[in-house]
């Protein structure tokens, strides 16, 4: 059953750049794996241009911009680059990563109005559940798609509609919630209302990609949302 009084019924959130500040994180990871590599390391400034794509991109990429495997997946050593950071950062997603202010209390805000929420991110699930439980996001979330929970990610379309139909939601029920390129595009493919967050990690001005709104913060979202979403 979900809330009818309400705009969107369905709110969807990406995680990384929308609820949380993940970048320092995989930073870290990657640095450390960098320094047994005899690797330069990389500034968060330049990770955060790297991520919103899955874990393997971003691998490709980090090692990419330091010369190795041209950013490409299918470089030959891609994949035991790929094993190591996985497994280092799977072993501790947590540390240095932090949710951005107000987020639990948005998810609580719209709790509270009946609003039933889902997670659909690129980040692979095992890390995903251990994220939202360290930082008191899981209990608001009724489903979490991460990005090897189904043979498709974002942004193809698969995700988005399957929380969707895990919450009993059409499209035109819901809004999802990101900071990306590749948001804008899963959302635009899943025919799902579109708000974007301008303090997340997207390479291009977030503003140009189609949203309905743009947002500075979690709570602002949350005013409008609960407010009845007008223009």
């Amino acid at each position: 059953m979900i809330a009818p009084a309400v705009p969107f019924p369905v709110v969807v959130f990406d995680l990384d750049g929308t609820l949380l500040q993940s970048v320092p994180s995989l930073t870290r990871t990657l640095n450390v794996q960098f320094a047994e590599d005899g690797i330069a390391p990389l500034s968060e400034a330049e990770v955060g241009l790297m991520v919103g794509e899955g874990v393997g991109l971003l691998v490709a990429r980090a090692y990419g911009a330091r010369g190795i495997g041209g950013g490409d997946i299918h470089d030959p050593g891609h994949a035991a680059r790929l094993a190591r950071f996985s497994a280092r950062y799977n072993a501790d997603p947590v540390t240095d990563a932090r949710v951005y202010p107000g987020a639990v209390e948005t998810l609580r805000a719209l709790k509270d109005q009946g609003i039933r929420l889902g997670l659909c991110t690129n980040k692979p699930e095992a890390p995903t559940l251990v994220l939202i439980e360290a930082t008191g996001l899981a209990p608001f979330l009724d489903v979490v798609v991460g990005g090897d929970t189904l043979p498709r990610r974002k942004p193809d379309p698969l995700p988005l509609r399957h929380v969707l139909d895990h919450l009993g939601a059409t499209p035109d029920q819901a809004l999802y919630v990101g900071d990306s390129p590749t948001d804008a595009a899963c959302a635009q493919a899943a025919g799902v209302t579109l708000a974007l967050l301008s303090h997340g990690y997207s390479r291009v001005p977030v503003e140009t990609l189609g949203a309905k709104r743009v947002f500075d913060s979690l709570p602002a979202l949350a005013r409008w949302v609960t407010d009845g979403a007008g223009d």
